[in-house]
């Protein structure tokens, strides 16, 4: 599944326990800017910026070596870099001065490589990758979405089916619904993010975790055909059982 790096923007503290490791205890990244795409490692990713202007996230595009997997990167005194191995995961000093935290269960080379990759960059080649972000974000969305304020999908859910599993669904601010694995689903941990597309036509779905692929894409693939009054009766029950 192809998932744009808008989605790097973790919803709250609500996604607390789905944040990677680097950012679990700290502020929620937020993340609106671009994406561009480019390649590093030999994968193709989906890069957004954050709003303090020093933090990028990487999504690995669908049908690339490294997907499904994100990498969160800025620059730090103490850095260091952290990625997947066929063993677990790797922590090792960052010779770049980023701090790069990589997830995922893509293949575990192609993300190390990624990580690599970035590590080598300089700090003009990062703010660089920043400023494209901004040239490239619509400036529909730039306006239309505050970028200093994260998506609040602290709502009651209900339940719902999709790939032949249950998910809990949230309505984010009436504009959006987060939909969350229930207890017992397999695709556990994973979470999709329904927005309004940056075209202004119809919706656009994200998704992030760590579950079971089959399950995931199922999902996916029932959350795609969703129209746009399908979203909104959903977020106008969610509302209703407030």
């Amino acid at each position: 599944m192809r998932i744009p790096a808008f989605l790097a923007m973790l919803l709250s503290a609500f996604l607390a326990g789905y944040a990677p490791a680097a950012f679990a205890q700290g502020t929620p990244l937020d993340c609106p800017y671009g994406p561009i795409d480019r390649t590093f490692g030999g994968s193709l990713w989906s890069i957004a910026s954050c709003v303090d202007d020093r933090t990028i996230t990487l999504l690995a595009v669908a049908n690339s070596a490294a997907h499904p997997a994100f990498i969160a990167m800025f620059p730090s005194a103490d850095a260091r870099m952290s990625y997947p191995t066929r063993g677990g995961y790797t922590t090792l000093p960052s010779p770049g001065g980023f701090t790069i935290d990589a997830r995922g269960t893509g293949n575990p080379d192609a993300i190390q490589a990624a990580a690599d990759a970035l590590s080598r960059l300089s700090p003009s080649e990062l703010a660089a990758l920043v400023a494209e972000t901004r040239r490239a974000t619509p400036r529909s969305r730039q306006s239309a979405v505050p970028a200093t304020k994260p998506l609040d999908c602290r709502t009651k859910p209900i339940v719902r089916t999709f790939g032949g599993s249950d998910w809990n669904v949230h309505a984010c601010d009436e504009v959006a619904l987060l939909v969350v694995p229930v207890e017992g689903n397999p695709a556990a941990p994973f979470y999709f993010l329904v927005t309004p597309s940056p075209t202004g036509q119809g919706y656009r779905v994200e998704g992030e975790g760590t579950g079971d692929k089959k399950a995931t894409d199922a999902a996916y693939a029932d959350l795609r055909l969703l129209s746009e009054a399908d979203v909104t009766g959903l977020i106008r029950e969610v509302k209703q059982r407030q």
